[in-house]
């Protein structure tokens, strides 16, 4: 099975315009019908305007993998 991983958030912008860039990470891992967020990056609205961007609709998202857990974390999955 093929997996797709795609930058939905980081410290850089791009390379699609419209993205906005800060300090965080986030991939979204599709596999057949599986679609994984792993991470959040530091910022929810970053993160919802960055997945508009790149047109990934937030009630696809089958599985949320968060590998560490801090305030910012909460504060963007709230």
């Amino acid at each position: 099975m093929d997996a797709e991983i795609l930058n939905v958030y980081s410290n850089i912008a791009g390379p699609e315009p419209g993205l906005t860039g800060a300090h965080g990470q986030s991939f979204l891992i599709s596999m057949g019908k599986s679609k994984v967020l792993f991470d959040t990056g530091g910022s929810g609205g970053i993160l919802l305007a960055n997945m508009a961007c790149l047109k990934v609709e937030p009630g696809s998202i089958t599985n949320l993998v968060l590998s560490t857990f801090s305030r910012s974390v909460l504060a963007t999955t709230r």
